[in-house]
C-alpha cells in the first residue's frame, strides 16, 4: 500500500531517533489508521527489532519475541526461548550497551495484546525503563504501539498508568483528512473526491483498497459490495474483534447510521426503553473511536450538555451500516448492480448529511494555513452550532470562532441546484437566532455549494465589504 503524507509524524520519529537520550514513545490510534505503516516508513533504512503481539497465550508470544530478537541480533547468544518479557527487555538493554555509537530501535506493536497474555507487562516495562535510565543507557529507542485506544490512554498516558512518567513522547494518529485521503485517488474530480471521502473516509487501510484507475462506482461495486472483497465485512469484523460480537453494538451503529443521534431515540430504535439502557454501549463505542459524542461549539459545559449528539466517527462504518448492511439480501444473490442503484438513489443525501460539512470545516483550517482566506479573518476553533427543541432542530453547518466570538458562519449545500440569495438570507437569520455564539459585528458568511451560485450571489461576493465567501468543490481541492 502506498504511504502518503504524515510528514509531521515522520519528523517527530526522526527527532526521537536523533535525540541524545533514551526514548520511550507511545504511538496509538484506531486499528487501520497507519501506526505500523508510519514506523515501517520511518525505519525503512534503519535496522530495528519489530514484534507484533497477538491474542495468543504468553508461551507462544515469548517464542515469537525470541525469534524477533534473534532476527534483529543474530550474534546474541540465547540458550533457548526467553522465559519472560523481562528477559527479553534485559537482552535488548544488553544489545544497546554493546552498540554505544548507534541508536538501538525496538518496536512492540499491539502492546495491549501482550498485556492480555501477561497482565504484569506494563509494570515490567516501567521497572525496566527506570533501571535503564539509572544505568545511563542513552541510545535505546523503544516505540510502544496500540490500537485499543482507551487501554493505551489508561495504561501509558494516564497519571494512574504505570508508564505515565516514563514515556518521553507520544504520537496519536487519527484518520487522514479529506485532502490527504484524496492522494489515494489523485485523478478523480473534486465532487468524486468528496463522494469518495463519504464512502472510505480517511482510514489508510480502507483507502488502500481503492483502485484509482477506475471510477468511484466501479470501486464501490467491486471493492465493497462483492462478498469476497476485503471491506465487504470489515465493520462486522471490527464488532467481532473489539466488542465480543454483541449484537446490541451493531444495532446501535446501524441506528446512528440511519439518522438517530440522541441517546433516547437510539435506545428506542434498537428496542430498548430509555437512554440509560444504551449508555454503557455508547461509551464503549466512543472509547473505540467508532462513535463520537459531539456538542455545539458554544457549549461551555461540554460534559453535561443536553444538546449532545452521537455520530459515527468513521465514514466507512457509516456508509456500510447505512447501505451495505441493509442490502445483504441483494448481495447474497449477487445482484450487485441492483444494490448499487439502490445506494445511488439516496447517496446524495448521505453525502450532504455526513461528509460535505466535514470537508468544509476541514477546508477552513487548510485554507487559513495556505493563506487563501481574507487576511483579517482569524479563528482558533471551527465546528457547528445547533439547538434541538422537541423534533425541530435549528443549526448552522460551519462556525469559526476567535476568542469566544463567532467570526464566520457557513452553510453547506450538496444539491444539484445553485445556491441563491435565499440561502444567504437563511444563514443570516440563523446567525441572529444564535446569540450564544456572540458574533462579531460583521461576521463573514461562507456558502459552500456543490453546484455553484447564481450570478446575483457571485456579484455580491466580489465586494470585499460584503464579507461573503463562495466555495465550490473545486475550491476545496485547489
Amino acid at each position: 500500500m502506498p504511504f502518503f503524507n504524515r510528514e509531521r509524524d515522520l519528523a517527530d520519529v526522526a527527532e526521537f531517533l536523533a535525540s541524545p537520550r533514551p526514548e520511550l514513545i507511545i504511538v496509538y490510534g484506531r486499528r487501520g489508521v497507519g501506526k505500523s505503516a508510519l514506523l515501517a516508513e520511518a525505519l525503512s533504512e534503519r535496522p530495528h527489532l519489530y514484534y507484533q503481539a497477538t491474542t495468543r497465550m504468553l508461551p507462544q508470544q515469548l517464542e515469537d519475541l525470541t525469534a524477533a530478537l534473534r532476527a534483529f541480533a543474530p550474534n546474541l547468544v540465547l540458550p533457548g526461548v526467553l522465559p519472560s518479557l523481562e528477559a527479553m527487555l534485559d537482552a535488548l538493554a544488553q544489545i544497546a550497551s554493546s552498540r554505544p555509537g548507534e541508536p538501538v530501535i525496538a518496536v512492540i506493536d499491539e502492546l495491549p495484546y501482550l498485556a492480555q497474555a501477561d497482565p504484569a507487562a506494563p509494570t515490567v516495562l516501567q521497572r525496566w525503563w527506570d533501571d535503564l535510565r539509572r544505568r545511563a543507557v542513552t541510545n535505546l529507542k523503544v516505540f510502544l504501539l496500540g490500537s485499543l485506544v482507551s487501554w493505551m490512554e489508561a495504561q501509558t498516558l494516564s497519571e494512574r498508568g504505570p508508564l505515565h512518567n516514563r514515556r518521553t513522547g507520544q504520537i496519536k494518529l487519527g484518520p487522514l483528512g479529506c485532502r490527504d485521503a484524496a492522494l489515494f485517488y489523485p485523478g478523480w474530480g473534486a465532487q468524486d473526491r468528496i463522494a469518495a471521502y463519504a464512502v472510505w473516509g480517511g482510514m489508510p487501510s480502507y483507502l488502500g483498497e481503492v483502485d484509482p484507475e477506475r471510477g468511484l462506482w466501479d470501486n464501490v461495486r467491486d471493492r465493497i459490495l462483492r462478498p469476497g472483497a476485503r471491506l465487504a465485512e470489515e465493520p462486522a469484523w471490527l464488532r467481532f474483534a473489539d466488542l465480543r460480537n454483541d449484537a446490541l453494538y451493531a444495532s446501535i451503529l446501524r441506528a446512528i447510521a440511519l439518522g438517530e443521534r440522541r441517546p433516547g431515540k437510539i435506545a428506542r430504535a434498537v428496542g430498548k426503553g430509555r437512554a440509560d439502557d444504551v449508555a454503557f454501549q455508547l461509551e464503549r463505542l466512543c472509547d473505540l473511536r467508532l462513535v463520537e459524542r459531539v456538542v455545539p461549539l458554544h457549549e461551555a459545559d461540554r460534559a453535561r450538555s443536553r444538546q449532545a449528539l452521537y455520530v459515527l466517527a468513521d465514514h466507512y462504518v457509516a456508509f456500510w451500516y447505512r447501505f451495505v448492511d441493509r442490502l445483504r439480501h441483494l448481495l447474497g444473490m449477487r445482484r450487485y448492480d441492483e444494490a448499487l442503484a439502490r445506494i445511488r438513489e439516496d447517496f446524495d443525501r448521505y453525502v450532504s448529511e455526513r461528509a460535505f460539512e466535514d470537508v468544509c470545516r476541514q477546508f477552513l483550517w487548510q485554507a487559513r494555513a495556505a493563506e487563501r482566506l481574507p487576511a483579517r479573518l482569524r479563528f482558533d476553533i471551527v465546528g457547528s452550532w445547533w439547538v434541538a427543541k422537541e423534533d425541530v432542530q435549528d443549526e448552522i453547518d460551519v462556525v469559526a470562532m476567535e476568542s469566544g466570538h463567532a467570526v464566520l458562519v457557513g452553510e453547506c449545500k450538496w444539491s444539484r441546484q445553485p445556491m441563491d440569495q435565499r440561502d444567504l438570507d437563511g444563514l443570516g437569520a440563523a446567525m441572529r437566532r444564535a446569540a450564544d455564539l456572540r458574533p462579531i459585528d460583521r461576521p463573514w458568511k461562507a456558502l459552500f455549494s456543490r453546484s455553484g451560485f447564481t450570478d446575483e450571489l457571485g456579484a455580491l461576493a466580489k465586494d470585499p465589504e460584503e464579507r461573503v465567501l463562495l466555495f465550490t468543490p473545486d475550491d476545496l481541492y485547489w
